[in-house]
């Protein structure tokens, strides 16, 4: 029995007749490519998300906190407040943009925030949306010390937040 290999080169020199098995093998094999691939680029979106994500994460606590030893929950709250409206800018400006030229213009970068705020949004009255464990100092120290590569991921310390854990009622708050 010949491999798939061996029949795509044979291919190369040769086609096979449509209905052979040899066809039927080359055309699964193409199609599981295809489907590894997909997957492939599904995973790399992910990863690609769950940095920027960290990223903006260590941007904010640069920026907004000057000692780390003092967060409270109200601080937390704030916290995961500003980056769930962190593209509130953005689609007012969109918005702003479709209403002077009387049409939609950004369509699709639109509908992937609003399905991104919408994941992230139900991910917090759920089972938790991922993010730094903001009442231990030495994980925070190594959040600012992150390098933003994917490999060193793992030493970061997170944490589950819903909205229990942040003491808010409901999502319409945030």
């Amino acid at each position: 029995m010949k491999t798939t290999g061996k029949i795509q080169k044979n291919a190369k020199k040769k086609s096979p007749h449509p209905n052979s098995r040899k066809a039927l093998k080359l055309a699964g094999a193409k199609i599981r490519e295809e489907r590894l691939q997909l997957k492939e680029d599904r995973k790399a979106e992910q990863i690609a998300a769950k940095i920027s994500m960290f990223k903006w994460y260590q941007d904010e606590m640069r920026e907004r906190l000057v000692d780390l030893k003092d967060f409270t929950k109200a601080d937390a709250q704030d916290f995961f407040r500003k980056y769930l409206h962190r593209f509130d800018e953005e689609l007012n400006q969109i918005s702003e943009t479709n209403q002077i030229l009387k049409r939609k213009t950004t369509g699709s970068r639109l509908a992937n925030i609003n399905a991104l705020v919408l994941k992230e949004r139900q991910l917090i009255d759920s089972s938790g949306l991922e993010g730094p464990n903001l009442f231990n100092f030495k994980s925070l120290e190594e959040w600012l010390e992150w390098d933003g590569e994917f490999d060193s991921m793992p030493r970061l310390k997170t944490k589950k937040w819903t909205t229990q854990a942040l003491d808010i009622n409901s999502s319409v708050e945030l």
